[in-house]
C-alpha cells in the first residue's frame, strides 16, 4: 500500500472510504506489506552501505538499526552480538 500523493480534501475522502471499507483482516494485510517493503528498503541502504559485509553482519546492522529505538539498548546489543557470533560459528 503505498503513501498517497494526492493529498487534495477529494482524494482522502475517498481514500479513507476505501480504507474503511476493508475487513480488519484486509487492513493488517495492507500495513504487514507496507511494513515488509520499508523493511526490505531498509536492508537494501544497508547492503549498498556495506558492499562487502557477510549475510550475517548485514543482518546485525539491520537489527541495530530497526530495534535501536524501540527496544531496550542492552536486549538489542545481545540480539546483535548473537547474530554475529552465529556468523562466526
Amino acid at each position: 500500500m503505498p503513501a498517497p500523493a494526492d493529498t487534495t480534501p477529494e482524494f482522502w475522502a475517498t481514500y479513507l472510504a476505501w480504507w474503511r471499507g476493508l475487513s480488519g483482516a484486509e487492513r493488517a494485510e495492507r500495513w504487514l506489506e507496507r511494513i515488509s517493503s520499508y523493511d526490505d528498503l531498509r536492508y537494501e541502504r544497508i547492503r549498498e552501505k556495506h558492499p562487502g559485509a557477510s549475510e550475517n553482519e548485514l543482518l546485525a546492522l539491520w537489527t541495530e538499526q530497526t530495534y535501536r529505538q524501540s527496544m531496550p539498548p542492552e536486549w538489542v546489543t545481545k540480539a546483535v552480538s548473537m547474530i554475529r557470533e552465529r556468523g562466526n560459528a
